[in-house]
C-alpha cells in the first residue's frame, strides 16, 4: 500500500489493527463458524441452511459505518487524522474481541480439531490474512477510515471466509476421502469370511446397533462402528483402523 510514505508509528498502528483483526476472526468469530460447519457435516449446502436461520448481522455494522461517515466528513490529510482512525479501529476490534463474542447457541457436540478441521482452519486463516493485505494494498493512504471500515465490516460476516475456504478445500478433501474409501474397500474384499450387518433408517439406528452388537458379541468376534460414525468417512475410518483379521462380524451403522 503506502508503507514508504508512512511514518513508523503509522506502520505500527496499521500492524496492530491487522493483528487484532486476524486474532478476533480466527480465535472467536471464524472458530465458531467452523464449529457450526463441522456440525453440518462439512457441507456448504447444509451450512447455508443453518446460516439462513440465524439473526442477520447487519445491525452490527453501525460501528464501521460510523467510522466511515466520520472520515468522509473530516477533510484533510495529516498523520494525526490517520492515527485517530487507526486507533479507533484498533480499539473497537479489541473491545469486540474481549467483551462481545459472536452470539452463539449451545452446540450439540463439542468442537473437534480433526486433521480435516486443521486443514480447513489453515485455509480460513489464509483467506482472512489475504483479505487484510488486500484492504491495506487497495486503500489509499489518505483514506485510513476505509481500512478501518472494511476490516470492521468483515468481522460481522466471518461465515463468508469459512464458506469460501470449505469450497476451496473440497477437491482436496474429495481426493483424501477417495483414498480412505479405496483402502476400506480393499480391506473388506480381503476378508471373505467377514459377515457385515448394516443398520440404517431415520430413527434409532445407534440404539439398534448397540443392541445387535451386544447380542452377536456373545458368540462371535464382533466390531461395531463407534459412537455415531455413520457417514462413509466414519465407516471407512472404522474399517481401516479397527477391523482385525480375526473379526467375524462387522455391525455397521449407515446414515440414510
Amino acid at each position: 500500500m503506502f508503507l514508504g510514505q508512512s511514518t513508523i508509528w503509522q506502520i505500527l498502528a496499521s500492524a496492530l489493527v491487522g493483528l487484532a483483526f486476524v486474532a478476533y476472526m480466527l480465535v472467536r468469530a471464524c472458530r465458531y463458524q467452523l464449529h457450526m460447519l463441522q456440525l453440518n457435516t462439512y457441507r456448504n449446502t447444509e451450512y447455508w441452511v443453518w446460516l439462513t436461520r440465524q439473526p442477520h448481522p447487519v445491525r452490527a455494522l453501525w460501528v464501521p459505518l460510523l467510522l466511515l461517515v466520520a472520515g468522509l466528513l473530516w477533510p484533510g490529510e495529516s498523520p494525526i487524522r490517520t492515527g485517530v482512525f487507526y486507533g479507533v479501529a484498533l480499539a473497537v476490534l479489541v473491545v469486540r474481541m474481549a467483551f462481545f463474542p459472536p452470539a452463539r447457541k449451545p452446540a450439540k457436540k463439542p468442537f473437534v480439531l480433526t486433521k480435516r478441521m486443521r486443514r480447513l482452519y489453515g485455509a480460513t486463516a489464509g483467506l482472512v490474512i489475504l483479505y487484510a493485505f488486500l484492504v491495506w494494498g487497495l486503500c489509499p493512504a489518505s483514506r485510513p477510515e476505509h481500512v478501518g471500515w472494511l476490516l470492521l465490516a468483515a468481522t460481522c460476516f466471518p461465515w463468508i471466509f469459512v464458506y469460501l475456504a470449505n469450497g476451496l478445500m473440497k477437491p482436496v478433501e474429495n481426493r483424501i476421502n477417495a483414498g480412505f474409501f479405496r483402502m476400506a474397500q480393499a480391506k473388506l474384499r480381503s476378508m471373505p469370511h467377514l459377515t457385515t450387518v448394516g443398520i440404517t433408517g431415520s430413527y434409532g439406528k445407534t440404539s439398534v446397533k448397540v443392541i445387535v452388537g451386544a447380542i452377536l458379541s456373545e458368540q462371535f468376534e464382533t466390531l461395531v462402528t463407534p459412537h455415531s460414525y455413520n457417514t462413509p468417512m466414519g465407516v471407512s475410518l472404522t474399517i481401516n483402523n479397527q477391523l482385525q483379521a480375526t473379526t467375524e462380524v462387522f455391525v455397521c451403522e449407515m446414515g440414510a
